[in-house]
């Protein structure tokens, strides 16, 4: 029941009390209802006359069927006569019974709130007022009928989970709502996982393809043999770095190191395009080298290697 009937239906019987009475207290119990202000130091005669005419003044706010007039709340005091509420009332009968309801109401299955400096004791007491079970082991998460490859029901972690919604008050149905959705985050995404990985493994290819060049695929193959090498390529696929292009250019390098067909420096090797513009730098400042002597026997193979180059450094172009 609002609290503001009992407010109101106080403020009503004060208000009226006040103007019959007058603060003398010679009306009793019967200046209730008076809405006149009259001084009450006169005789008991006098006192009879101001109930009867309070009796007459609150008759005049009911209708000729016994209920409230329209404008009934013009006898309220004016912070009170515009409240909404209370055009629900018709009948003083009803008025008064809101009071009584009102009244039983106060303080029913209210929970305080604990302090700023609340024991644990009185923490503890509050969660469990709110419906939070008495331990954790009392939370009970469903699993999903079925599981996606590579996510698994795990009861460690529930555990982990209930401990963790115990702490916090959780009560039953907000810990096994919010399981539930964690739960359905983490199945959606397993079943994303393949296609992020096709998404990561493009986005590595474009990248390679553009350091790379025209190297790309052999570039590729030594990460792969260094990887098969040690083991460590299912290992890569697992953790998801497979596709990353860090990854797959330090395993190139150590590839290049570890293979036994590696062709060195020379024009007939491709190289990428990094190491083609370092080469084509050496060569143009080696004044010796057979590039930069037209007179020299090597001179036009030199050339051959050297345009070999700039295609690898320039694949684009």
């Amino acid at each position: 029941m609002n609290n503001f009937i009992i407010r109101f239906i106080q403020r009503f019987f004060m208000f009226h009390m006040a103007e019959g009475d007058g603060g003398g207290g010679t009306g009793g119990n019967t200046s209730l209802l008076n809405t006149q202000t009259e001084q009450t130091s006169q005789t008991s005669q006098t006192s009879q006359t101001q109930t009867q005419t309070a009796a007459i003044k609150f008759t005049e706010l009911l209708a000729e069927n016994g209920d409230f007039k329209a404008d009934w709340q013009n006898a309220l005091p004016e912070d009170l006569r515009n409240e909404a509420s209370l055009k629900n009332f018709y009948q003083f009968p009803a008025l008064v019974k809101s009071l009584v309801h009102a009244q039983k109401a106060v303080g029913k299955d209210k929970i305080a709130i604990p302090g700023e400096h609340a024991t644990a004791d009185e923490i503890n007491e509050y969660w469990t007022k709110l419906g939070r079970p008495a331990t954790a082991d009392e939370y009970k998460f469903a699993k999903p009928e079925t599981l996606p490859e590579g996510l698994q029901w795990d009861d460690s972690g529930n555990k982990v989970f209930a401990a963790k919604a115990h702490e916090l008050g959780l009560t039953a149905k907000q810990a096994q709502d919010l399981h539930a959705w964690y739960t359905a985050s983490q199945i959606e995404r397993v079943k994303a996982m393949p296609q992020m990985l096709e998404q990561q493994r493009t986005q590595a290819e474009t990248e390679l393809k553009k350091e790379w060049g025209a190297a790309f695929t052999q570039q590729l193959g030594l990460a792969q043999r260094a990887a098969n090498t040690f083991g460590a390529l299912e290992d890569f696929e697992k953790l998801g770095i497979g596709n990353n292009p860090a990854v797959l250019k330090f395993l190139a390098k150590v590839g290049a190191s570890i293979s036994e067909d590696r062709l060195k420096g020379g024009a007939s090797s491709v190289m990428v395009p990094g190491d083609a513009k370092s080469k084509i730098t050496d060569i143009r400042g080696d004044p010796k080298h057979p590039f930069n002597d037209a007179m020299h026997p090597g001179h036009n193979q030199a050339v051959v290697e050297m345009n070999k180059l700039y295609e690898q450094a320039f694949p684009s172009a």
